[in-house]
């Protein structure tokens, strides 16, 4: 049939099929792109304290102070600084992700609770890009392993 021939529902469900095929070819580039930068960073992060692990062009720092989480917030554009509290009272903590290249540029900001991640956002809460996750999935086993006292 000639795209002349189909009634306008037609083609929608063929429109949306296609963005169907493409939203799946993307996630699964996406899926194979953290793959591959897990098992690089895996590699590089073999024997690191994940409190100062470095894997790829990231590494992982802790604030300092209350205050470093506070610039954190304004320079993101996050509400970072609404945690302090918790952090003090030791219901959460807060690490931050950094470009080895600039360690004191706020990149992502992480909370990790209950041996896992509970939230990564960058600028204006953006979600993590391929390699962020990557970094995120290998830094988290090993904290879960440093949590339990077993050798990271």
């Amino acid at each position: 049939r000639r795209s002349s021939d189909l009634s306008f529902e037609e083609v929608m469900k063929e429109l949306a099929k296609i963005q169907e095929e493409r939203a799946r070819a993307k996630e699964k580039a996406s899926f194979e792109a953290v793959k591959k930068h897990m098992a690089e960073m895996a590699k590089q992060a073999r024997g690191q304290n994940p409190l100062t692990m470095t894997a790829g062009e990231l590494m992982i720092k802790f604030p300092a102070d209350p205050q470093e989480i506070r610039r954190e917030g304004e320079l993101l554009h996050h509400c970072v600084a609404t945690y302090i509290g918790r952090v003090l009272d030791g219901k959460t903590s807060i690490f931050f992700i950094r470009r080895t290249d600039h360690p004191d540029i706020p990149f992502y900001t992480l909370e990790w609770k209950d041996s896992r991640i509970v939230q990564c956002r960058g600028l204006r809460n953006c979600d993590m890009t391929d390699e962020v996750k990557a970094f995120t999935r290998v830094w988290a086993e090993k904290m879960r392993k440093f949590e339990k006292g077993r050798a990271v």
